[in-house]
């Protein structure tokens, strides 16, 4: 993702896992713990996004922010992201509505350059695609002109607002699970193969076959499920 731009289609994860040692790829895939029940109704979330019911060698994995929690090489690029979700989250505050018409705030390419010197170029064009599937329903388009790296995207401020004041990775993955929480009509636990204990070491201890997650609102069960499809699978 750093080098080219994009994330890796699962043939070529699925090798490199099995160079690593796992001999069943999908199955350790598949437990990946997750918050919320895998539903068309209800939001969840997990440490990858992939094309749960139609998993093929075209497919793409990516990785969720809560990964960074995880693996100390992404921790900079999720550090990053946090650090430009709040820039988002000012412009969508400082936006000026209309009492006749809905107006939404644009956030550019441009501007996330002057949120943070340390941003660089490989960022500033991935953050795009980071956004797509995180937060929930803020990026509803980025359009980028043919030729060009430049971007631009309308902002979601009901949705924006909901992370206002997070400045830590931490924070964001506890509001994640707290937001999907709130949602989620029912989540069974169920035993993961490869006993990984949670979306972060923050969440809780494991308990029996399942882990317990603490958030504001209630325990929510994070269960080793999959993500929906997404609509660059193929």
């Amino acid at each position: 993702m750093r080098d080219e731009n994009r994330w890796p289609i699962w043939d070529h994860v699925e090798n490199g896992m099995y160079d690593a040692g796992f001999t069943n790829a999908e199955l350790a895939l598949r437990s990946m713990p997750t918050v919320g029940a895998l539903t068309a109704a209800d939001p969840h979330y997990s440490l990858v996004w992939y094309d749960h019911w139609n998993l093929n060698p075209k497919s793409t994995v990516r990785l969720t922010i809560a990964a960074a929690l995880h693996l100390d090489e992404y921790r900079a690029v999720a550090d990053n992201f946090i650090d430009a979700l709040q820039a988002l989250v000012r412009k969508a505050a400082q936006h000026r509505t209309s009492p006749f018409e809905v107006t939404e705030p644009e956030f550019t390419s441009a501007e996330l350059k002057m949120v943070n010197i340390h941003f660089t170029d490989e960022f500033i064009r991935a953050f795009p695609r980071l956004v797509r599937y995180e937060p929930f329903g803020l990026a509803r388009a980025t359009w980028m002109p043919p030729g060009s790296e430049e971007w631009f995207m309308p902002l979601k401020r009901r949705v924006l607002r909901k992370y206002a004041g997070i400045t830590t990775v931490e924070e964001y993955v506890r509001k994640v699970v707290e937001l999907v929480g709130l949602c989620t009509t029912a989540a069974a636990p169920a035993t993961s193969p490869i006993g990984v204990t949670g979306l972060n070491e923050l969440t809780g201890p494991v308990s029996g076959t399942a882990v317990q997650v603490n958030s504001v609102h209630g325990d929510v069960i994070i269960h080793p499920v999959a993500s929906p499809p997404s609509d660059d699978s193929q």
